[in-house]
């Protein structure tokens, strides 16, 4: 599977908001929690949890945050990591490192000349961006050690980044705000790049934001994202496009998206698809809640806690788990903490209480990423905050 950018913007927007609607929401306790949980009692926790941090930062540096975004089905992270020195002035400076680990091995690896490592596949191909001559570009590794290939923006923009890629080289990602897709065809000598090829909106609509893409099946691969109205926000709809390839492997131009609606929470409605799965199921949020599309439907509600005040499904493996965040109100109707969520067999599980309570974890914040062997990848509060981690299952 492959994944990509999960909104994590919008949680700004939901902070602000969240005084406006908390007050309304009922209480009701924290996410399920199952037996066995938390390590207590001489049980073994469901998850170990590893921090994605660099074994050696930079000379007369500390690390200060950390993010994961995105985890093949190996288990191998990409990421950010950024580092600080306090300066005689008494003012900082910062380091940031794009990062690459090979969970097989613990090794991390820096990546050359990127400022934001956002998508690997499982042939261990990177892509994100890089800086050039102060604009971002999109970009792509063939591997953890290559050296980037920057990605053909459309005529006449200035910058972009590159998402998601899946293991046939097709790539999600962005042009001056256009979401484009492109095919990146590797030898061992050179690198060829098919596109830009821009996604189109829904009818009516005047832009579109491609989320993610899943695997390329039968000549046809699946791109999630939203298409946007004409007048902004209120007219935002998850949609998800299908797309193919002509005869030389080249990309083909794409239909029309079609939508797979929103919840209907709020007058006006709108919603945004985070993730698409291989079979085709859509998770991500709509009237600030988490949604679930299965392949061919139309967005369904997920279960969440009565004090959910805000919540999204940023994520989705090819067995239908989803991860996400939801933050939750106390019983005055003020808000409380996110809390990273694990949906799986129909319940909502609060992952905070999967990992050992010695663990030295203060929260977890959210649960952005998850393959199919059951690893999750997230950020919360350890050493420092944010924190990227690594959820571990203890048992297959």
């Amino acid at each position: 599977m492959v994944r990509k950018p999960k909104h994590f913007g919008r949680w700004i927007a939901i902070g602000v908001a969240i005084g406006l609607v908390a007050s309304a929401a009922a209480w009701a306790g924290k996410p399920d929690k199952p037996g066995g949980g938390g390590g207590g009692g001489g049980q073994t926790a469901p998850y170990t949890i590893v921090a994605f941090r660099a074994p050696a930062p930079p000379t007369d540096f500390e690390s200060h945050d950390s993010h994961v975004w995105d985890l093949n089905e190996l288990g191998d992270a990409v990421g950010v990591e950024e580092f600080r020195r306090e300066l005689a002035n008494g003012s900082h400076q910062t380091v940031r490192w794009a990062l690459h680990v090979d969970m097989a091995t613990g090794t991390y690896t820096q990546l050359q000349d990127c400022h934001t490592a956002m998508g690997v596949n499982n042939l261990s191909q990177i892509v994100g961006r890089r800086v050039s001559s102060a604009h971002f570009v999109p970009a792509f590794w063939k591997a953890p050690g290559a050296a980037p290939v920057d990605l053909p923006l459309v005529a006449g923009h200035t910058e972009g980044w590159a998402s998601g890629i899946n293991d046939a080289g097709m790539i999600v990602g962005i042009s001056d705000g256009e979401s484009v897709i492109w095919r990146v065809f590797v030898d061992q000598d050179a690198v060829a790049v098919d596109g830009p090829l821009p996604l189109p909106p829904l009818d009516g609509h005047v832009a579109v934001w491609g989320s993610d893409i899943d695997e390329l099946m039968d000549g046809s691969f699946q791109v999630s994202g939203y298409s946007r109205g004409e007048n902004g926000v209120y007219e935002n709809e998850a949609v998800v496009w299908t797309l193919g390839i002509n005869d030389d492997g080249t990309l083909a131009t794409p239909g029309l998206p079609v939508g797979v609606g929103t919840l209907g929470l709020s007058d006006p409605s709108e919603s945004y698809a985070n993730a698409i799965n291989i079979v085709g199921d859509v998770c991500g949020q709509s009237d600030w809640m988490p949604f679930v599309a299965p392949a061919g439907q139309t967005a369904q509600p997920m279960p969440v806690p009565r004090n959910t005040a805000f919540g999204t499904a940023f994520d989705i493996n090819n067995f239908g788990e989803i991860v996400g965040r939801l933050d939750l109100v106390d019983k005055r109707g003020l808000w409380v903490a996110p809390c990273a969520c694990l949906w799986k067999d129909g319940d909502v599980i609060d992952l905070e209480t999967q990992i050992d309570r010695k663990s030295g974890w203060d929260q977890l914040w959210g649960a952005s990423v998850i393959n199919d062997a059951g690893i999750i990848a997230g950020y919360g509060r350890f050493d420092v905050d944010p924190r990227g981690f690594l959820l571990i299952p203890t048992q297959p």
